[in-house]
């Protein structure tokens, strides 16, 4: 099924028909992110006293990241919240009294009664980074949601994450799976002999 995470409408028919096919949604996870790694603050020529520059300051920079990055999220999380308050608790404990990262009675924790909300964010949230402000700035903004949900969700029995990936070298990269393959080429091996 298509989704356009940008989209209000999309994302609410996406949770609507996950609805009627499953009957209730336990995770959530706004995933949709994309990187243009092109710097709306770097002009090709540098302004000067007369108008060197002008024609690229009249020009409004895309924005794509931000709609998918951090509008995207916020509708993700929006929706997925609402569904997520409506299931019920698994214990005899009641969502008001599940406080986030408490353990209620029968060993249920703040999430284990309506569900996890995981929000993709990236070191770029809150790690400088030369060329991404765009990319930076609404990744920076999945942090900001986070801390902005976060405890109201868990009373209501919702556990709210973020994860934080970054890019790897790509030599190191296939360097460690190379080993990988090669230990486990050594392990069978050993365990034919």
């Amino acid at each position: 099924m298509q989704c356009d995470v940008t989209s209000y409408t999309s994302q609410l028919y996406l949770f609507r028909t996950a609805i009627s096919l499953f009957g209730k949604i336990d995770i959530v996870v706004a995933n949709a992110g994309i990187s243009i790694p092109r710097d709306p603050f770097a002009f090709s020529s540098i302004p000067g006293n007369g108008d060197e520059g002008d024609a690229e300051i009249e020009k409004e920079f895309p924005t794509a990241e931000i709609d998918v990055n951090l509008k995207g999220c916020l509708f993700t999380s929006r929706i997925g919240l609402f569904y997520l308050r409506k299931n019920k608790p698994t214990s005899a404990k009641s969502k008001d009294d599940i406080r986030a990262g408490e353990r209620a009675e029968g060993g249920d924790f703040a999430g284990d009664v309506g569900g996890d909300l995981i929000l993709v964010s990236s070191i770029a949230g809150f790690k400088e980074s030369t060329g991404l402000a765009t990319y930076t700035a609404s990744k920076h903004g999945v942090l900001g949601l986070l801390r902005g949900v976060r405890i109201q969700a868990g009373r209501e029995g919702v556990r709210v994450n973020a994860v934080c990936p970054w890019m790897t070298s790509e030599f190191m990269f296939l360097f460690r799976v190379c080993l990988r393959d090669f230990y486990i080429c050594l392990s069978v091996v050993r365990w034919e002999e």
